[in-house]
């Protein structure tokens, strides 16, 4: 049987408080094509990071001379690691993090010119929840703002092998999850069976909850790891518009 959404997004809290310390060690520099996309931030930009794991995109971003950086996770324990990791840059005024859910951002209307959210969305389940986490986008940007969105692509051949991908779809389909929702497991944390669920969004589904939500614009593109457009590469990169 499938399991609720409530229960879902609970157990992906408790999934990453368990490996923070191993997905800290292993996450250190943001990936070209993640490279590729922080140089949308501008200097004096107000910057949102929603799923911002252990801080990653943060040196980046103030290299480009942003106003302030605002990165809340789910994990509390990802959250201590960013805290500790960046506490000069806190002290200075121009980062903060904070614990809390997508759903629901503890942020005022019309905040922040640029939002990313990278590999955070995909962990939701149910176009429910995919509706009211972009709600909660659209709400926080500022007027004429800008969302970067990432999800992985694990039907593209880089991935649908490596993960076993056909076999998590159809042991999934077979315990009543809904269509291209599976399970992916985390080796890296000794003694631990960790399976994170993901949900693999086709670019047409984006379109189609974007225009629901009331974006102005949304450009919807596959691009590989290494930064180049791909058809049907790794990354499915969403830039929204409000």
């Amino acid at each position: 049987m499938a399991l609720k959404p409530a229960q879902i997004i609970s157990n992906i809290r408790a999934n990453y408080n368990t490996i923070a310390k191993d997905w800290d060690a292993s996450r250190f520099r943001p990936s070209e094509v993640k490279l590729l996309f922080l140089k949308t931030a501008k200097p004096d930009m107000i910057v949102g990071d929603i799923g911002c794991g252990n801080g990653l995109i943060l040196p980046e971003l103030l290299k480009r001379k942003i106003k302030k950086y605002y990165g809340l996770d789910i994990s509390k324990n990802l959250i201590a690691i960013s805290k500790k990791k960046y506490a000069s840059e806190i002290k200075k005024g121009k980062a903060e993090f904070v614990v809390g859910n997508a759903l629901k951002l503890p942020y005022a209307k019309n905040r922040f010119d640029l939002i990313f959210s990278l590999a955070v969305m995909h962990h939701l389940p149910g176009k429910k929840n995919h509706l009211k986490f972009l709600q909660e986008i659209k709400r926080v940007l500022k007027p004429g703002g800008k969302a970067i969105i990432f999800n992985w692509n694990l039907l593209s051949p880089a991935t649908y092998e490596r993960f076993h991908i056909k076999e998590s779809l159809e042991q999934a389909q077979l315990k009543g999850n809904e269509e291209r929702d599976l399970y992916v497991g985390w080796k890296a944390t000794p003694g631990q069976n960790i399976r994170r669920f993901i949900h693999i969004f086709l670019p047409d589904e984006m379109a189609a909850l974007a225009r629901e939500v009331g974006f102005s614009q949304a450009t919807i593109q596959y691009y590989g790891r290494l930064g180049k457009k791909e058809i049907n590469g790794e990354e499915l990169v969403t830039i929204l518009k409000k």
